[in-house]
């Protein structure tokens, strides 16, 4: 129905004189152009009309589907009410919001016509058609989530082939247990994530095996580092995009991505193991004796709270608020908090399921994976203080040491999360924070500060004395998982409203 004269448009339910009457200017159709509004000509629902009117604003005129008008309510002027309810009928058929935004409502959908002026408040890509029994929109904005959500859905009946297989093996043939693993996991995997990540992970694995033959922990360093490299290298990305088809979205560059670091991450353990001349440990595995009703159970358990997460954000909407910097400067300081809560909440949350499922399935061979998320991601931990802590020196060889061994983790997971600015931010301010923990705990070994400690001062005021000089390591803390969520932009704007303004 695009492009039409806006009398056309609106089918002769309204005439453009009578929207000029309403909007108190006259208008003119002007070719679609992303100067105009760059958001709402990408809208997905149909190419939108855009008009300019003679006060310089340019408007917009699209149609959306019935049963999707929420989608349309980043549009709207900051302080209108969300939904039907805000709007009220008028004698034309033209539905008008508090604020001037018109929408007429037909038997195809809702047309709207929204000011440019407020476009961008909330991104229309970050909602999509819910659980229909709910009747309302989800934030599909959290891209981790959304991903590995839709992901674990395509892999569950993989895992529960991986587990009936594994039972039937143990009965039958134990012996042939690991060969009949290798093929099934082998296909499961050219399944679910192509040739391309199989035979690039085979490749990284295959060269740190070999370089791991010499018996230096420094050549197994190195050429882990330069193949984490490859990763961040544009060369290298643009080379490994080329061997995926029809990935305009870029998830199965993503998939890739992430499977080669945690590859990486593998590969370097098993080879500095080997160059150590350790035997990996197998006694737990064999001691260890699954009860099968009880991992089904804690499977039910993530199934539980992963539908939960998918249910929450059809309310709570925080995944695409954060992305909007100019509602979260107009939120109250309440809302912003609230917001920095449950972002919080749902991390942990969303690792409770991403750590927790494949883990238990883990479990059902006789396993025992690093537990998570009470403490966040404990074999990354493990293998920072295995591989780059202890060898540095530890907490054993005095406080230099460990300042330098610290930083060298630090370091490392600032290359490994990808050398973002964000992520530099984010490492730094937990570098201090539990640097300056370290200083205190010093501090507080010092005769006079011990005096003071256990003669002078009562219980409750050590107490109270501990929690003043732990509230900068608290609010570093907070600011740096905030640059983590959302970005550089995102966690100076938490710091400047909650910190600097109120001050």
């Amino acid at each position: 129905m695009f492009p039409l004269p806006l009398a056309e448009a609106l089918d002769g339910v309204a005439s453009a004189a009578l929207l000029e009457e309403r909007l108190s200017s006259p208008c003119k159709m002007l070719e679609p152009s992303r100067a105009h509004s760059p958001l709402l000509l990408s809208i997905p629902f149909s190419p939108p009309c855009v008009f300019d009117f003679t006060n310089g604003t340019p408007w917009a005129f699209f149609r959306v589907p019935p049963g999707r008008l929420s989608m349309v309510t980043g549009l709207l002027p900051a302080g209108a009410v969300w939904g039907r309810k805000a709007l009220c009928s008028s004698s034309s058929g033209i539905i008008s919001s508090p604020q001037g935004v018109l929408m007429r409502e037909s038997k195809q959908g809702v047309d709207v016509i929204a000011v440019a002026e407020y476009d961008g408040i909330l991104n229309l890509y970050d909602f999509a058609p819910g659980w229909g029994w709910l009747g309302r929109e989800q934030d599909i904005s959290n891209f981790e989530w959304h991903f590995w959500f839709l992901k674990f859905m395509a892999i569950s009946p993989w895992y529960l082939g991986h587990i009936a297989l594994g039972k039937i093996m143990e009965q039958h043939s134990l012996t042939s247990k690991k060969y009949v693993f290798l093929v099934y996991g082998l296909g499961a995997l050219l399944k679910l994530v192509g040739w391309q990540t199989v035979g690039l992970c085979v490749a990284h694995s295959t060269i740190m095996y070999i370089i791991s033959q010499i018996g230096l922990s420094v050549l197994v360093w190195i050429t882990s580092l330069v193949l984490l490299s490859t990763l961040n290298f544009e060369i290298c990305i643009t080379f490994m995009k080329g061997l995926l088809e029809d990935d305009e979205e870029e998830t199965w560059y993503y998939l890739l991505m992430f499977t080669l670091a945690l590859s990486n991450i593998r590969a370097t353990s098993f080879c500095l193991e080997a160059c150590w001349n350790r035997k990996i440990n197998q006694s737990q595995a064999s001691e260890y004796k699954p009860r099968v009703v009880y991992l089904s159970l804690h499977l039910l358990r993530f199934l539980f709270w992963a539908l939960f997460n998918e249910m929450i954000l059809h309310f709570l909407y925080f995944n695409a608020i954060q992305n909007s910097l100019r509602v979260l400067k107009q939120v109250p300081l309440f809302t912003l908090a609230g917001l920095g809560f449950c972002h919080g909440q749902f991390f942990m949350l969303k690792y409770h399921v991403m750590f927790g499922y494949p883990g238990t399935v883990a479990k059902f061979d006789g396993l025992q994976p690093p537990d998570g998320p009470k403490y966040f991601d404990r074999g990354l931990y493990s293998f920072l203080k295995r591989y780059i802590y202890i060898p540095c020196g530890g907490s054993k060889e005095g406080f230099h040491r460990q300042v330098i061994g610290s930083l060298l983790c630090f370091m490392y997971i600032f290359y490994w999360h990808g050398a973002e600015y964000y992520i530099l931010l984010f490492i730094l301010l937990n570098y201090v924070g539990i640097s300056l923990e370290r200083i205190g705990s010093l501090l507080c070994t010092i005769p006079t500060f011990k005096h003071l400690e256990t003669s002078v001062l009562s219980v409750a005021m050590v107490q109270r004395v501990h929690a003043f000089f732990s509230i900068p390591i608290f609010l570093m803390s907070c600011f740096s998982v905030f640059c983590f969520f959302g970005g550089k932009e995102v966690g100076y704007l938490f710091f400047s409203r909650l910190i600097i303004n109120v001050a």
